[in-house]
């Protein structure tokens, strides 16, 4: 038995249906939540699971301050990137740092190149490190 999740409902064995008549409380379909604009990629980028995990359990706050030490490309910057963080980024390797400067460019503008920095982890530069 199929069943539009907006107006029907299905409990041991009784089916009945319902109408919401107040478009201000419309449960909006999953085939309508899946065709939003929101795309998790693009907000979140290629984001390491257990990052993502941490994020869901708030452990980020807004104002913070992250320091990425060893950051390679950026791909799990993304999302701070894009939500305002204060970013800092230390690599090895020029081009990863290039990589990163260019994704901050795009998605963070306010963001100084100086926060991206080609150097060993043990020999971090930032005055707070």
């Amino acid at each position: 038995m199929s069943f539009h999740p907006r107006s029907s409902a299905y409990i041991r064995g009784l089916s009945f249906s319902f109408e919401i008549r107040n478009p201000q409380f419309e449960i909006p379909s999953y085939h309508r939540l899946m065709n939003t604009s929101l795309n998790l990629q693009e907000w979140f980028g290629s984001i390491d699971i257990y990052l993502f995990d941490q994020l869901l359990k708030g452990r980020f706050v807004p104002g913070m301050k992250l320091l990425d030490a060893g950051c390679g490309t950026g791909r799990n910057l993304v999302y701070f990137f894009r939500s305002g963080y204060s970013v800092f980024c230390v690599d090895q390797s020029e081009q990863a740092i290039a990589q990163t400067r260019r994704l901050a460019a795009a998605l963070a503008p306010h963001l100084p190149a100086d926060n991206f920095r080609v150097e060993e982890v043990e020999r971090m530069s930032f005055a707070d490190a």
